[in-house]
């Protein structure tokens, strides 16, 4: 996705020992999607929970 090629872009990997990153990226892109569900109808992915925590950390 574009949001993974933008996060690899600027995550510094030309700083970063060669299999540190390779192990880093395996990781990211064996992971599978979670989802989470609120009050049992309301169905957060990942990417909008870690937003929000990301927004309230900010404040």
């Amino acid at each position: 996705s574009e949001l993974f090629l933008d996060s690899v872009y600027f995550s510094n990997w030309l700083g970063k020992k060669r299999h540190s990153f390779r192990t880093s990226v395996m990781i990211i892109l064996t992971q599978k999607a979670l989802d989470i569900t609120i009050v049992k109808f309301i169905l957060v992915s990942m990417d909008m929970f870690v937003t929000v925590l990301n927004y309230l950390q900010t404040d």
